[in-house]
C-alpha cells in the first residue's frame, strides 16, 4: 500500500493504525472545482496539494486559486494557496497545512516522486483524455465523464445532472442534460484570436454595451446588463469562439468565494476519500436501484 511520507513518519516505531487524515491527497486541475475540493480537504485536516502544468483558462478567477499560477499565490474563502517554486516549500505546505502547495511540474514527475495515497482528477476531458490514473494511488476519483469507474478510475463522482455528488463505481458517469448554467449566465465569445487584454473588473455591474476586453482592435462588449462573473487574465491568448467573459444576469449574484453546488459535490468527494480510505464502501444511490 503507498502510504504518505507523512504517514509512514509518524507512524514509526508504533503500532497505532495509520488516520486517514495522515493521507496525501493530490487535486488534478485549479478551476473552482479543484479548489473547493482543495479547500475542504485543507480544512479537515489532510495534507493536500493541487497541481496544474499549463497555464489555467479560468473565467472565474475570485472563485478558485487559478490566480496563484500566475502570481504566486492566490486566497478563496480564507484558505491560501501558493505555487510551490522548491520542494522545501511543497513539504511545508504539506506538513503544517498553512497552505495549499500548487505544483507546476510535469504530472508524471510529480505522480513519480511523492506516494500519493489519492488522486483526484478534476480536469477538463480533453486534458486528461490520454493519460492513465488508475494504479497511480490507492485511490483514484475523476468528477464528471467521460471516465468509466472500475477502468479509468477507481470511482466517478457526478458532477452535474439529476444526482450530482452520486458515486459510481462500475461504469461512466451519467449524461447530464444542463451543466446547470443555462439560463443563469451569459458568455461572450472572441472573434478573433489573439492576446486578450481585459477592460472591466470581476464582479463588476455592467450595461449592455460596457466594454469588456478586447483582441487587437476588435472590441468585446456586454450584450446585456448584468454583473461581471468571470474574465480572462490579461496576457492570455485565446482562439476565436472562445468564451472570454461570462455575465450572471442576476446583479447580486455571487462572483466570489465557493459556489454552493460545488461545494456539495466537494463534501460528496471528501466523504468518499474518507470511505474508501478507511475499508468502507460508500453509500451510492445506485446500490438501491
Amino acid at each position: 500500500m503507498a502510504r504518505s511520507l507523512l504517514a509512514m513518519g509518524r507512524a514509526a516505531g508504533s503500532s497505532r493504525p495509520i488516520a486517514v487524515k495522515d493521507s496525501s491527497i493530490l487535486v488534478l486541475g485549479v478551476g473552482d472545482a479543484a479548489s473547493a475540493i482543495a479547500r475542504m480537504f485543507l480544512l479537515s485536516g489532510f495534507a493536500v496539494a493541487l497541481h496544474q502544468t499549463e497555464a489555467p483558462r479560468a473565467l472565474c478567477r475570485k472563485m478558485d486559486f487559478s490566480d496563484a499560477w500566475h502570481e504566486g499565490e492566490a486566497l478563496l474563502e480564507g484558505v491560501e494557496a501558493r505555487r510551490a517554486t522548491c520542494s522545501a516549500m511543497f513539504l511545508a505546505g504539506l506538513r503544517n497545512r498553512a497552505f495549499i502547495p500548487l505544483l507546476t511540474n510535469p504530472l508524471a514527475e510529480v505522480l513519480e516522486r511523492w506516494p500519493w495515497d489519492a488522486l483526484i482528477d478534476v480536469r477538463p476531458a480533453e486534458e486528461r483524455r490520454y493519460e492513465k490514473i488508475r494504479g497511480r494511488a490507492d485511490l483514484t476519483i475523476a468528477l464528471g465523464g467521460p471516465a468509466v469507474a472500475g477502468e479509468d478510475y477507481d470511482l466517478v463522482i457526478e458532477m452535474d445532472g439529476p444526482d450530482p455528488g452520486a458515486v459510481i463505481r462500475n461504469g461512466p458517469a451519467r449524461a447530464s442534460s444542463s451543466n446547470g448554467k443555462a439560463g443563469r449566465y451569459l458568455h461572450v465569445m472572441a472573434s478573433k484570436a489573439g492576446i486578450f487584454e481585459g477592460l472591466a473588473q470581476i464582479g463588476g455591474l455592467l450595461d449592455e454595451g460596457t466594454p469588456l476586453g478586447r483582441v487587437g482592435d476588435v472590441l468585446f462588449s456586454a450584450p446585456a446588463p448584468g454583473r461581471l462573473r468571470g474574465l480572462y487574465r490579461t496576457g492570455s491568448f485565446v482562439v476565436a469562439n472562445e468564451i472570454v467573459a461570462e455575465i450572471a444576469h442576476d446583479p447580486s449574484a455571487a462572483v466570489s468565494g465557493c459556489d454552493r453546488a460545488v461545494l456539495s459535490i466537494a463534501r460528496a468527494v471528501l466523504f468518499a476519500v474518507e470511505m474508501e480510505l478507511s475499508g468502507i464502501k460508500p453509500i451510492s444511490p445506485g446500490d438501491f436501484f
